[in-house]
């Protein structure tokens, strides 16, 4: 069942400028679907909306088919979680949770009750007399992140919560948001710029590029099958290569090398793409024919870490980025590159 709905979502500043374009999506009860974009692409601003502190150019926002753009912010039932933290600096760790039960008047007894219950969720028990002056900033946003959940929101809306830690803590407060929205069936969305962030945490993911929605898909499709150029560009694939298509629907011509993708496709292709993890480099030059498999020198050779960056200039493709395990292959080597035909993605802009 659909928790929540955003139809036709426009947003213009008075200048003209357009923030965002005709957004339209769908966050099912109990999923957590992430908003995945660089800085500027409006996911902020649609989080924003949603939450009431924003108004729309046109467009409409509605939780179980009924518009809430009427209702305010402080009605609409969902609770934000900050990249800042925004606690309340004079008031303890159960204050801080509580604040939003008082705000509601429910009484003392029942908000003990519940904030006990949430501080045992988020493990902030042995802290919950304790200044948020007085705590680490994954405790704090922990802190955050209980004051939100303890209200039961019908929908959880977290806009980068995570940007202000470091990777450790990051790891750690993703995979605690995410079992605590599984345990509670919280509805939520969440606003990130990082992939690998967005793809462990999500159900779905929404990418957005210059106010408008590029993809909305699975973490696996997105990851495996990126609908655009610029999808494909901002998780990570590095070769793409300007195509021709020939008469059967899975063979391309790029000058005089001929690119076979294992799975046929009716777009109207202009583009392929490979990540650079994805093709295979050896030294042999052997003319026996594999597909998809071509000439070039190494031109450029970066270390990586757990991989060697090699830069190959080629004659039709032009210059292919390739990671490799391999460190023995040096500037100047004649090499042999293969790109695995099911690894090639066809874009369709």
């Amino acid at each position: 069942m659909q928790a929540m709905q955003v139809k036709h979502l426009s947003m213009s500043y008075e200048n003209g400028k357009e923030v965002l374009t005709d957004i339209n999506f769908s966050v099912n009860a109990g999923e957590l679907v992430s908003i995945l974009g660089p800085s500027g692409c409006g996911k902020t601003t649609t989080l924003r909306i949603i939450a009431g502190l924003q108004r729309q150019t046109s467009g409409n926002v509605a939780i179980d088919e009924q518009s809430i753009d009427s209702v305010p912010a402080f009605k609409r039932n969902m609770s934000m979680v900050f990249q800042n933290y925004a606690l309340f600096p004079h008031l303890s760790v159960f204050e801080n949770v509580a604040f939003g039960l008082k705000q509601r008047g429910i009484g003392k007894t029942a908000i003990r009750k519940r904030v006990a219950e949430i501080l045992s969720l988020t493990e902030l028990t042995d802290l919950a007399n304790h200044r948020p002056h007085a705590l680490s900033g994954g405790q704090q946003q922990r802190v955050s992140l209980a004051r939100a959940l303890v209200v039961n929101p019908t929908l959880l809306l977290l806009d980068e919560p995570l940007s202000n830690l470091d990777r450790a803590l990051r790891l750690s407060l993703r995979e605690e948001i995410r079992r605590l929205q599984q345990k509670l069936g919280i509805t939520a969305l969440f606003v990130t710029h990082d992939q690998e962030e967005s793809f462990a945490i999500s159900d779905r993911v929404i990418v957005m590029n210059g106010g408008h929605i590029e993809q909305i898909a699975s973490a696996q499709i997105v990851y495996a099958h990126p609908a655009t150029t610029f999808v494909a560009k901002f998780i990570g694939f590095e070769n793409f290569f300007n195509v021709t298509r020939q008469e059967t629907s899975n063979e391309y011509l790029s000058g005089e090398t001929h690119l076979y993708m294992a799975e046929k496709t009716t777009k109207p292709v202009v583009r392929l793409c490979i990540r650079p993890e994805n093709i295979r480099l050896d030294t042999s030059m052997d003319t026996d024919t594999q597909q998809n498999s071509l000439n070039g020198i190494i031109c450029d050779k970066t270390y990586l870490g757990r991989t060697y960056r090699y830069v190959v200039a080629t004659d039709h493709l032009g210059q292919i980025k390739v990671d490799s395990e391999e460190a023995t292959h040096q500037l100047g080597d004649a090499v042999r590159l293969t790109l695995p035909s099911d690894k090639l993605i066809a874009l369709a802009e």
